[in-house]
């Protein structure tokens, strides 16, 4: 995703369901690790692992070391 928007969604945000857009929410440019998203989130954790994975293929986030999740810029 080589889009720059500041306070504008992206293209790939914009086709998030609703749960998907509450998980893209919580990570930023600081990692934040798997298990913190689980319990702060409190869903289902096949859901949860889905979405990192949807955003990870679609070139939205990339996950670190530890299992933390950071967004691509």
């Amino acid at each position: 995703m080589s889009e720059k928007n500041v306070g504008k969604e992206t293209v790939l945000e914009k086709r998030l369901d609703k749960t998907e857009k509450i998980v893209y929410s919580c990570i930023s440019l600081d990692p934040i690790q798997f298990v913190t998203l689980f319990r702060s989130l409190k869903m289902n954790i096949d859901e949860l692992q889905f979405a990192l994975m949807k955003f990870k293929l679609a070139g939205m986030t990339q996950r670190l070391l530890n299992k933390y999740f950071i967004k691509k810029v």
